[in-house]
């Protein structure tokens, strides 16, 4: 029986992930009404005033750079995705007047630009895959009786999760790295909010059978075993 799963904010589970530097769902707000009112403005502007795009470039740069770099872990590879993402929110706004909310559209666009990189530069199911494998096969990995270093659990949890399906690991990441509301995450995917609600499950119980028997593993056990 494949049953959603849901993780209190308590558990050890959840404590870990937050030690990757994810956040769990409870710790975000709720989303305000009209929220996006002030950037809807802006964005419109940006038609008939380029140079208020300014104000939404300098407002979100930072983020979408974070985005690209958990993602590729290259400083200079992220920047020119970065800049590649807001080159072209600038000639789409620029085109015409958009009403639209502009944070989740944001994240949208640069969704779309990572996954066009991921398809055309990094064969991903290959080199993840390698990657784990290298590091499974040459490290250890200690138990929580053995007081695991911060560090470790970061790079067990990261590595796991970003070897999660696409449909998983992509509403994970907006969610836990970029902090945005079911309903943001919708408009970046396009998915309903329920969807992304059982994505989200779905993921992080895929995501703890992957790490809980690797945490569980005594040592010997994956030397010999």
């Amino acid at each position: 029986m494949n049953a959603v799963m849901d993780f209190p904010s308590d558990s050890w589970f959840w404590r870990l992930v937050q030690g990757a530097m994810l956040r769990a769902e409870e710790t975000l707000a709720p989303p305000q009404v009209d929220a996006y009112a002030e950037e809807r403005a802006l964005a419109r502007e940006v038609a008939r005033n380029p140079d208020s795009f300014q104000v939404l470039y300098q407002r979100y740069y930072e983020r979408i750079l974070n985005f690209f770099y958990r993602r590729v872990r290259e400083r200079d590879v992220a920047e020119d995705l970065t800049s590649q993402v807001f080159l072209s929110a600038l000639e789409y706004l620029a085109a015409t007047e958009r009403d639209l909310p502009f944070r989740p559209w944001l994240y949208r666009v640069a969704t779309n630009a990572w996954i066009s990189y991921e398809r055309k530069k990094l064969r991903w199911g290959e080199r993840i895959m390698a990657e784990v494998g290298r590091w499974l096969g040459t490290q250890p990995v200690p138990t929580p009786s053995q007081a695991l270093h911060e560090r470790e659990r970061i790079v067990l949890v990261r590595r796991a999760l970003m070897n999660l399906p696409p449909l998983y690991r992509e509403p994970i990441l907006l969610r836990c790295d970029e902090e945005l509301s079911d309903a943001e995450i919708g408009e970046a995917l396009d998915l309903t909010p329920g969807s992304v609600r059982s994505r989200i499950s779905r993921g992080m119980a895929l995501l703890r059978s992957q790490i809980q028997p690797l945490l569980e593993e005594k040592p010997e056990e994956r030397t010999h075993g």
